[in-house]
């Protein structure tokens, strides 16, 4: 039944793709730019570290642009042909190139079919999405195809890379109409023409999921990547944005399902972290040390569901942390999760947790007197001296601290473009309903604001829940004044300290999106707690 449905879904899929120049396929000056590796992976050779320097200066350099149409796979292979003895030697076959190329993609889509055929026709060298470029639809198929045998006889192994404000994106696969089946003109539409239509586009969607399906070992996708992709479907003239249009490559999890590598212009290096963003750079590490496995979904509940009586100073790490060198908190675990929130002016995170295969798994986050930040786990299994030296390398804290940079407080599921609309969550409709005339915060924006304020006051969907919380209060302290003064007093507190408004770099468009997202949630959790007040007997 899984696979079943995906099928279903692509049958509505079937039409007409966006329509651009046709593809332009040539050879074109190298690649100049120097750029920035965001992430530490693992490579054929040395392994590549978060922070590391590259470029394509050294590459010969072929370009793609425009609809991908029938005809283009042929394209690119007279293309190729006319430097075939300066990339491959004659002398040494097995597929082994004597010129890096990378093969730069620009187009809105075209035809699924020439897609695919383009995509295997550019095994043997490396793709590239650049700053500023679009590869969607049958491109980003194309794309797939990036990957280079790095040594005789050795099977292709992926290599594709995409600009950090660049665009890749996927959705089901289409046909026209016309193609699936020719209709006289005139004919009358009956239920035995009806059926063979339907018949011949389910027979079509079958066929692309096919083709998908066998070379997904080849471009060594990720299947749960696959399904997502496949079950995404395509709508003619669709104005929607981006990111709900296509199943797009814009965080760590979609680039590891790809074998993708991310470039970018530059890191930066927050000069300081709030919750949510030591949360995700936790993730982001665990993530990769145990291949993916789920660490925590919300560690912040013991936080924002407390009492908010914790004390202004003095630090929340409890009394029986075991240090081992550092600012390393290590401590048994005594429940599922817990979150250790710092105090005012302490620079230093605390997250514990026990995993489902892992185990027990710690994460602390802090700020070295150099003023960088770092994350360091630890896990008995994976941190151990007995951990297989061969695999020491997949560790990223293995032996020392992570840096954390703007992409590491992202974590894995995060996005660096695309954002999704800032929106609260479902239940909040809810309370909107009681309150249809609020639009806008609780309090006067023109007066002189605080850091919390200001980004509450530029952020309408941020303003709207303030204005909802300045209502939900009142009723509340008609039910019990004391109590929530005392913990709206508290819960400012806590959510200052947990988001750190006025300290975030908000020209920094990642580290200001953490700031939102950060807010939001100790807003719709006050929310929740306000109106179960406001609601008691």
């Amino acid at each position: 039944m899984r696979r079943l449905i995906p099928a279903l879904a692509l049958l509505s899929t079937l039409t007409f793709a966006p329509t651009s120049q046709a593809a332009d396929i040539y050879w074109a000056p190298p690649i100049t730019d120097e750029f920035v590796l965001p992430f530490g992976e693992e490579a054929f050779g040395d392994a590549i570290h978060a922070g590391d320097s590259f470029d394509f200066k050294d590459y010969l350099h072929i370009r793609i642009e425009g609809e991908i149409e029938t005809g283009d796979a042929e394209k690119f292979s007279e293309v190729v042909a006319e430097h075939a003895s300066e990339i491959f030697n004659q002398s040494q076959s097995l597929g082994v190139n004597e010129k890096n190329v990378v093969v730069s993609l620009n187009s809105e889509g075209g035809d699924f079919y020439a897609g695919l055929k383009l995509s295997d026709q550019i095994v043997g060298f490396e793709t590239y999405v650049g700053k500023g470029d679009q590869c969607l639809s049958a491109c980003a198929i194309a794309f797939l195809g990036g990957s280079v045998r790095m040594a005789r006889g050795a099977k292709e192994m992926p290599i594709r890379h995409i600009h950090s404000e660049a665009v890749v994106g996927f959705h089901a696969p289409f046909s026209s109409i016309t193609s699936a089946i020719q209709v006289s003109d005139g004919t009358p539409f009956s239920k035995e023409l009806s059926k063979l239509i339907a018949n011949q586009f389910y027979a079509q969607a079958q066929d692309a999921i096919n083709e998908i399906t066998k070379r997904m070992s080849a471009w060594e996708l990720a299947p749960d990547f696959v399904f997502a992709m496949i079950g995404k479907k395509y709508r003619q003239d669709d104005e929607r944005p981006l990111a709900e249009q296509y199943l797009l490559l814009n965080n760590v999890a979609a680039l590891k399902a790809t074998k993708t590598t991310l470039v970018a212009d530059r890191m930066t290096y927050p000069a300081q972290i709030g919750l949510l963003g030591a949360f995700n750079a936790c993730t982001y590490v665990v993530f990769e040390n145990t291949g993916g496995e789920a660490w925590f979904d919300a560690p912040w509940d013991s936080v924002a569901h407390g009492s908010y009586d914790v004390p202004p100073t003095g630090a929340l790490i409890p009394t029986n942390v075991k240090r081992s060198g550092g600012p390393l908190p290590r401590l048994e675990v005594d429940g599922y999760s817990r979150t250790f929130l710092p105090p005012e002016g302490d620079d230093v995170y605390f997250f514990q947790n026990m995993m489902l295969r892992t185990g027990r798994m710690d994460c602390t986050v802090f700020r070295k007197p150099d003023g960088d930040w770092y994350v360091q786990t630890y896990s008995p299994d994976i941190h151990s001296p007995n951990f297989p030296e061969d695999r020491r390398r997949e560790i990223l804290d293995y032996n020392a601290p992570y840096p954390i940079s703007n992409f590491t407080i992202l974590g894995p599921y995060s996005v660096w473009n695309n954002f999704p609309a800032i929106e609260p969550a479902e239940w909040i409709a809810r309370i909107l309903n009681k309150f249809p005339d609020v639009t806008g915060p609780s309090f006067d924006c023109t007066g002189k604001l605080d850091p919390a304020a200001e980004v509450i006051c530029l952020i309408r969907p941020l303003g709207q829940l303030d204005g909802l919380l300045g209502k939900l209060y009142g009723q509340a302290v008609e039910r019990d004044a004391k109590a929530t003064k005392q913990s709206q007093r508290g819960w400012l507190s806590v959510r200052d300290r947990a988001c750190r408004p006025g300290l975030i770099d908000t020209n920094d468009p990642l580290q200001f999106r953490n700031l939102i997202d950060c807010l939001t949630f100790f807003y719709e959790k006050r929310l929740e707690q306000l109106d179960q007040i406001a609601q008691a007997n």
